[in-house]
């Protein structure tokens, strides 16, 4: 794909397995989140790394995730995202990398799987929602998952999910719920005492944290309630700039550049959430309005709007991040190292 140890890690980007597409259409389900569900398949992600230097994909599912009201099914379609993440491993480690789905709400299901797919099938982390069913990250009944998550100093990409409840706006729910409830896991994750007490998990959010940017100082004015005080006992801002963030769908200067007032860049990594952002990145520049100059990504490049930066500080953007919280990709890409 591109020379090993030179190209983008790509910690966001989903995968759509035919056994998934399947369960997906016994559902009933032709959108996610108000987008078309994508076509997908190794050759077509293939051609898209190419095309924007990305030497390694890490794959997960995207809301709505493998629980559709039956635990037994939730169990079955985990296992089969996480079989078919693995043989993408296997053909090529290098260039592929999984976050493993978990069978929530069923927490004794997730900690199986989740033992499954790492010590059996060697995925690099898990991959999780920030709501299942209304019940988001952080809530209390999810403890001993956390454990076991902190216990192996686990990977945790967490993705938004559409909202169980929700104004009845004819707006999809990808254009602005989906931050706004990755926003909700990280405050409740925080405010509830998770990332101080199981402060080995390395939680990555997506999309440049949501809303979290620039929500920053307000989001850190719930640590004066005498509630909630004891679980921030070093102040929100260093929550804030422990977590990992990825670039997907937050390419734009104003993003990129609250992002870096909460986080340092040894905490970004670079992601692409492609497939479903495949027609934005195969848009012709002349196709774009003058009105989106410098909001959409330049000649379809989903590099991320950082500003001046040197080659090392791209570099450590691009994969250095990635390689840092995922061991294992240093391994395979030596020439990094």
């Amino acid at each position: 794909m591109t020379t090993a140890g030179s190209g983008r890690i790509d910690v966001h980007t989903h995968f759509l397995p035919t056994g998934y597409r399947a369960v997906l259409a016994r559902h009933g389900l032709d959108t996610i989140a108000g987008t078309p569900v994508p076509e997908w398949s190794p050759v077509l992600h293939e051609e898209f790394m190419r095309a924007w230097g990305i030497e390694t994909s890490i794959v997960s599912i995207s809301d709505p995730g493998v629980y559709f009201g039956d635990a037994g099914e939730a169990r079955e379609t985990a296992r089969l995202v996480n079989e078919e993440a693995a043989g993408l491993l296997r053909a090529d480690p290098a260039g592929w990398g999984a976050f493993a789905s978990l069978p929530l709400p069923d927490v004794g299901a997730a900690i199986a799987e989740l033992e499954h797919a790492l010590d059996v099938l060697g995925l690099d982390g898990v991959a999780l929602l920030s709501n299942v069913e209304g019940t988001y990250l952080g809530d209390p009944s999810l403890a001993d998952l956390y454990a076991e998550l902190d216990r192996r100093g686990a990977a945790v990409f967490v993705h938004p999910a559409v909202p169980s409840q929700r104004p009845p706006l004819v707006y999809p729910p990808f254009l602005f719920e989906f931050t706004f409830d990755t926003t909700r896991a990280f405050v409740n994750l925080m405010y509830l005492g998770v990332f101080k007490n199981f402060p080995n998990i390395r939680w990555i959010f997506a999309h440049a944290g949501g809303t979290l940017p620039y929500l920053a100082f307000r989001m850190s004015l719930g640590a004066f309630n005498e509630l909630v005080a004891g679980n921030v006992p070093d102040g929100p801002p260093a929550y804030y700039a422990r977590a990992y963030y990825d670039t997907a769908l937050s390419y734009a200067e104003p993003s990129m550049a609250a992002l870096r007032r909460v986080a340092s860049l040894d905490h970004v990594a670079f992601g692409s959430d492609w497939p479903f952002t495949r027609q934005l990145f195969e848009t012709s520049v002349s196709e774009v309005p003058d009105w989106a100059a410098g909001l959409v990504p330049r000649e379809g490049d989903p590099a991320p709007a950082l500003g001046d930066l040197t080659l090392g500080e791209r570099t450590q953007v691009d994969r250095g991040t990635a390689e840092a919280l995922l061991p294992r990709l240093a391994a395979s890409h030596p020439e990094s190292a």
